[in-house]
């Protein structure tokens, strides 16, 4: 006779290889009214998410909680920081900052001109983004962390990734993940029942000059933070003997502070 034990087990396996494109798929909103074109220079990383399994979708304009609401995961790289393109207003931060205690996932991006749009966010959770660029290969990454690590078995680490006229990052509060030449150029924090991940950089995303995301690690470090951003409870599956298993995507979430 088979355990129950060995029926939850089974059912849980069966829902983790049904992964992201199975039941209760994770849907992830790309910003693209703060940065121009972020439809047309994320196309690599849409492609790469949506081989992943994830549901991506591009956000056409202001950003409030309902637009928020349904979402996993929200990324917004290089706000304001094209010179025509909207800066974020205060009440959009509020939302966002909102959805992201609520729960949600936020990965932000900087860049030259970003970093004032960027702390709109990020600074009330202790992550200041700095007028200081840098530009060159990060190779000095915090080993044991989901973005870095990976979240799935067998882990895919990121051991290097580049940056062009990156902001550095000044913290009070949240975990340094990367440093270039001793500053801080990633870090994560967990405010609420959300996580955010800041990168002092846009470049990776590509493609601004050349398909960036193939370049060194980048496309690992993407699919690695977004699958941490992900909340935790994520699908909620009824199993052929009828009963119900409760799976987790992104199971590190939450558990390095």
């Amino acid at each position: 006779m088979v355990s129950r034990a060995a029926v939850l087990v089974s059912a849980f396996c069966a829902i983790s290889l049904v992964g992201a494109g199975g039941v209760g798929a994770q849907s992830v909103l790309i910003d693209d009214y703060h940065l121009a074109d972020a439809d047309a220079v994320t196309q690599s990383l849409r492609t790469l998410l949506e081989l992943e399994g994830y549901s991506v979708s591009y956000n056409p304009g202001v950003i409030s909680e309902p637009v928020l609401a349904g979402y996993d995961v929200f990324v917004m790289f290089y706000p304001g920081g094209g010179g025509s393109d909207p800066d974020l207003t205060n009440a959009e931060a509020d939302a966002l900052a909102n959805w992201v205690e609520s729960g949600g996932g936020l990965w932000l991006g900087g860049g030259t001109g970003a970093d004032t749009n960027c702390n709109k966010v990020t600074e009330r959770w202790g992550i200041s983004y700095l007028n200081s660029l840098y530009s060159g290969v990060v190779t000095d990454i915090t080993a044991g962390h989901p973005v870095t690590d990976g979240t799935s078995l067998p882990a895919s680490s990121v051991s290097s990734f580049y940056l062009n006229t990156s902001n550095s990052l000044s913290l009070t509060s949240g975990l340094s993940l990367a440093r270039y030449s001793g500053h801080d150029v990633m870090a994560a924090a967990e405010p609420g029942s959300g996580a955010v991940v800041a990168i002092g950089d846009s470049v990776l995303i590509g493609p601004f000059d050349d398909d960036n995301l193939g370049l060194y690690d980048h496309e690992q470090l993407a699919i690695n933070t977004v699958a941490y951003l992900v909340p935790e409870p994520v699908t909620l599956a009824l199993l052929a003997i009828g009963g119900l298993c409760l799976a987790r995507r992104g199971v590190w979430r939450r558990s390095v502070r």
